[in-house]
């Protein structure tokens, strides 16, 4: 199951939309998976382009982070450890390819944090694809 999902520049690691935030499930809140997001997001921002990969799955705790990096944009999600991550990656891929449609074009004129917040009704439609 998808549990969070969070988007971001990867030129400095300004987040631009996030879903899923389930404050309701203590093990988000335990592990704090947000600032570790937030931290993969700095990591990436000081990491030459060269040196990125494309896909990344990372193991932390009982969940799984994933990342697809897209057009100087992070699609990150965490999904419980047993998830497939071909669905995981799948997932990003939709969520890719939507938000640069949408809004790709701006990306790299906005200043203030989460200005495509409105993207971030990410929970229904990861649940319309049967992800969530």
């Amino acid at each position: 199951m998808v549990r969070l999902t969070m988007i971001a520049r990867i030129s400095d690691g300004l987040p631009l939309a996030e879903g899923l935030d389930r404050d309701d499930d203590p093990e988000l809140r335990q592990h704090d998976y947000k600032a570790q997001a937030k931290a993969i997001f700095k990591r990436l921002s000081v990491t030459p382009q060269s040196s990125r990969e494309p896909r990344v799955s990372a193991d932390s705790g009982p969940s799984t982070f994933n990342y697809l990096l897209d057009n100087n944009v992070c699609f990150l999600t965490l999904t419980e450890k047993g998830y497939p991550k071909k669905l995981a990656f799948q997932y990003l891929e939709e969520l890719a390819g939507e938000f640069s449609r949408l809004y790709g074009t701006q990306v790299d004129t906005v200043t203030r944090p989460y200005a495509f917040i409105k993207f971030g009704e990410l929970r229904s439609r990861a649940a319309c694809m049967g992800l969530a």
